[in-house]
């Protein structure tokens, strides 16, 4: 199996832009790390460990996780996940998908 990495930034707002502030979030299950920008705070983490919740004041929500996949589902199961935000009226506004790691983000009107 492989370690399927997936970042996704489902943002209500614009994206916040500043050099200096940003933190670092450790997921021990998945041995990975990401940087999370200024103005987002930890609200949850998983039960399963997979991963966590960050939100910020302005209404953004950043989402980081982990999960396995098979191998050579990764991007088929990431393609998934999209429409299924699209479907749940997600504008996905920007997706980055690779055999190793995946990204998307969007808005939806709203939340």
């Amino acid at each position: 199996m492989k370690l399927l990495l997936l970042i996704a930034c489902l943002c209500a707002t614009g994206p916040v832009f500043a050099a200096d502030g940003w933190t670092s979030y450790a997921n021990a299950r998945f041995a990975y790390h990401a940087d999370v920008p200024p103005g987002f705070a930890l609200t949850r983490e998983s039960d399963n460990g997979d991963g966590a919740t960050f939100d910020s004041t302005d209404g953004a929500r950043l989402l980081i996780f982990g999960a396995f996949a098979d191998d050579g589902a990764f991007a088929a199961d990431i393609r998934q996940r999209i429409a299924w935000d699209r479907q749940k009226g997600w504008d996905i506004t920007y997706e980055a998908v690779t055999p190793g790691w995946a990204s998307y983000s969007g808005t939806r009107s709203g939340t």
